[in-house]
């Protein structure tokens, strides 16, 4: 499990750090990495411009859901029982004569249950899937904290879906993501 130091933004009193997550530790459903021999088009995290096309359906009418998570280990700065925000910078394209009918990103979080050795089955997200747009914009998803402690490991679990339509069968739709964070309640 990698550490990372959370950067921080002071509010009054606490404050409000960001944790980011780097796509190297995310895994596919078959927790294969995310690497470049598993998903040809991944970038870096924090490459803005084009995004992650972790949900590509190409050349077809039809609907395309990939499913990815990564284990989060919450910073021992975190104010416990206080809600996370995991936030994503995401868009999705066409190509060809592709016609968009759905373009989603949804997100489940179980936290470990120490009592059980493993993940809860108790969804601690709290907000239900976004549609995404042409443009980047962030989407939010609030993890829902009164089970959360620091040091907790929570598994995430994300599903992108992109459904299209094709008269010509040429058409291409994608879900791009960047910059994937939690943001969190911090102690000074």
């Amino acid at each position: 499990m990698i550490t990372f130091t959370p950067w921080r933004r002071k509010l009054a009193g606490y404050g409000t750090a960001y944790l980011p997550l780097p796509w190297g530790d995310m895994r596919d459903a078959s927790e294969n990495p995310l690497t470049a021999a598993t998903y040809p088009s991944v970038i870096p995290y924090d490459t803005q411009a084009t995004g992650n096309p972790l949900c590509e359906l190409q050349s077809n009418t039809g609907t395309k859901t990939n499913i990815w998570w990564i284990i989060v280990t919450i910073p021992y700065s975190y104010v416990a029982a206080s809600n996370l925000t995991l936030k994503f910078d995401g868009s999705y394209t066409l190509g060809g004569d592709g016609v968009l009918v759905a373009s989603t990103l949804d997100v489940e979080a179980f936290p470990y249950d120490s009592t059980n050795g493993d993940f809860s089955n108790a969804d601690i997200c709290a907000t239900v899937a976004q549609s995404l747009a042409t443009s980047f914009a962030t989407k939010s998803f609030t993890l829902t904290g009164t089970t959360v402690t620091p040091g907790i490991y929570i598994l995430i679990r994300f599903t992108s879906v992109v459904q299209i339509t094709s008269a010509g069968g040429a058409g291409t739709g994608r879900n791009g993501f960047n910059f994937p964070r939690v943001e969190y309640r911090a102690r000074p």
